[in-house]
């Protein structure tokens, strides 16, 4: 389903707001729900790549949307980033930390000394984001099991 899709369950989404129709079942809510999210997702973390890759010199090779539940980003070394849509449940400020977190594994694929001086240089708060990560963690713990269905991002 997509959010075309979305009046079959009596929902709507206009400028920004989502409005949930009677008589819908939580998982349908939640379908619809994680589908904003994906869209917001494949919005919103491009753009923050794209704007701190910049600043970073950096040129990642591809960036994609993921249905992971296990960790909140990857930087292969062929220089893919891949990051999970839930990540859009946490602010932007949290998201665009992670970005600099995968970012800085273009320089150093490890977490040393070298790496997070790459982070903090880029991102100083990042510490304070990291609370707020696993505070995110903690919501998010048992949405996967929630979600009977499979999501398929592409």
């Amino acid at each position: 389903m997509n959010i075309g899709e979305a009046n079959r369950y009596k929902g709507k989404y206009e400028n920004g707001i989502f409005q949930i129709g009677e008589n819908l079942s939580v998982l349908e809510m939640r379908f619809i729900l994680t589908q904003i999210y994906i869209r917001e997702a494949k919005r919103y973390i491009p753009e923050s790549v794209s704007l701190y890759a910049k600043q970073m010199q950096l040129s990642p090779d591809n960036v994609k949307i993921t249905s992971a539940f296990s960790q909140w980003g990857s930087c292969s070394d062929k220089m893919r980033l891949n990051f999970p849509w839930m990540l859009m449940m946490g602010d932007d400020a949290v998201i665009d930390s992670i970005v600099v977190h995968e970012l800085a594994h273009m320089r150093q694929m490890n977490h040393s000394k070298y790496f997070y001086a790459v982070v903090y240089k880029y991102y100083p708060e990042y510490d304070n984001q990291q609370q707020k990560l696993k505070q995110l963690e903690k919501a998010t713990a048992n949405f996967d099991t929630l979600l009977i269905f499979y999501i398929e991002v592409d």
